[in-house]
């Protein structure tokens, strides 16, 4: 039987003349191989070439597999000369930094890739904060989310010459090469950090099925639940407008399970799972929701929908984006005096009206489906919009801006509706 070749991995090597050279290596060549190629083409002596990946400097007894370098992947030269570090040896420890392979380039990160459309594993990569340049040697690998956050510890040099930033900014990319959609300190991916690889091959929470990569709630328990169910889950979820609007997190849903503390989604881009159209509803329904549960009010003039926070003593609201004039109290076009002779003004002034028959038939079934909507629906008594009572107890709650109320009397539920009203 023949044996298997290693396969081909594409290397680009960045020079700090921005120049460039690409070649093909396997992935048991040994770096310093690497810099012979790439000295060739710099022109230089390879021992006089430092090669830096994801804030590694590489060295030179390991092997391209050893740093996880697959598919296409790019590598930035500098030379030993630009920025002495106190020795002119070739090695990590010359420069007072520590570095430990494979710390940064394992798929131990998710990310929902803007290009492909899905969940991928994820590239860490990293940059100086100050100048942006990938030449750039960090102290250790990160270990947890904090440590690649804005907020990170870990310290670092940067080797242009030209920059005195010890700061490190890192980035994600996706696993696929994007060409030129991919900028040099940019990356095509947000992280997910609830989405992890099943190792320990844990059971989702709803289906039952071992599946991989899932999500992990941050509950206690660590309830897991596999990508297709998760999608469910939240466009059900957002369709019953059963989001809620958590303090620290946003507008998210927290673990199926209904009893687990501490449980919420907490980064939003874990949604755009549910698909591009349903992650703008989900943006629409969180600013939405934004308002509504700090005190506004949105502008109930026909397709717009615009979220406003008026005074507390002014009834009058302009909204400024289409300019429609409503009452904050009854969601209605603005009138002077009470909501109740505003309606049964604008009810008798409809009724004189003088009316075609043929159009009225033609708008029999508007008026009809109106008529039923009136009869089996009631207005939330804080933020009036349509709610059915479709069975059970009289106990409501608000889907929209989800205050609890009764339904035989439309006001907030209280222990008198519990105790009169509870079953009617």
């Amino acid at each position: 039987m023949a044996m298997s070749q290693p396969a081909d991995i594409l290397i680009t090597v960045k020079f700090d003349s921005n120049k460039t050279c690409t070649f093909s290596v396997k992935n048991d060549t040994k770096i310093v191989e690497v810099k012979e190629i790439a000295g060739v083409e710099a022109r230089c002596l390879p021992s006089s070439l430092n090669l830096v990946f994801a804030g590694q400097l590489l060295d030179d007894h390991k092997t391209v597999e050893d740093y996880n370098l697959v598919g296409q992947t790019t590598l930035h030269a500098f030379s030993i000369s630009r920025k002495s570090t106190g020795t002119e040896e070739n090695d990590s420890e010359s420069s007072g930094l520590q570095h430990t392979p494979n710390d940064i380039g394992h798929n131990r990160f998710f990310i929902y890739c803007k290009v492909c459309d899905y969940v991928n594993p994820g590239k860490l990569r990293v940059c100086c904060r100050l100048c942006g340049s990938s030449l750039f040697l960090v102290e250790k690998g990160p270990s947890n989310w904090e440590d690649i956050s804005s907020e990170t510890t870990i310290k670092g040099q940067c080797q242009n010459q030209e920059c005195i930033g010890t700061v490190p900014r890192f980035y994600m990319k996706c696993c696929h090469f994007h060409g030129q959609e991919e900028k040099e300190g940019e990356g095509t991916a947000v992280a997910l950090k609830h989405i992890r690889a099943n190792r320990k091959q844990v059971e989702c929470i709803i289906c039952q099925e071992i599946m991989s990569p899932v999500l992990i709630f941050p509950c206690p328990p660590g309830h897991v639940i596999c990508l297709e169910c998760f999608r469910q889950y939240a466009t059900t979820s957002l369709n019953a407008r059963q989001f809620v609007e958590h303090g620290i997190h946003g507008y998210t849903l927290p673990c199926p399970s209904g009893n687990c503390e501490d449980s919420h989604i907490e980064d939003s881009h874990h949604f755009c799972l549910m698909g591009k159209n349903e992650y703008e509803c989900f943006k629409n329904f969180g600013a939405e929701e934004y308002v509504i549960q700090n005190g506004g009010v949105l502008c109930p003039g026909p397709g717009c929908g615009m979220g406003m926070f008026p005074d507390d003593d002014d009834t009058r609201v302009k909204c400024t984006e289409c300019q429609f004039v409503s009452c904050k109290l009854c969601k209605r076009e603005f009138h002077f005096g009470s909501c109740e002779e505003s309606l049964e003004s604008e009810i008798s002034n409809t009724n004189r009206l003088a009316v075609d028959t043929e159009r009225a038939q033609r708008a029999s079934w508007e008026r009809q489906s109106l008529g039923l909507i009136e009869a089996i629906s009631k207005p939330c008594p804080t933020c009036k919009v349509k709610i059915q009572h479709s069975g059970g107890c009289m106990h409501m709650n608000c889907p929209r801006c989800h205050s609890d109320w009764c339904w035989l009397c439309v006001k907030p539920w209280d222990r008198k509706c519990q105790e009169d009203h509870w079953f009617g």
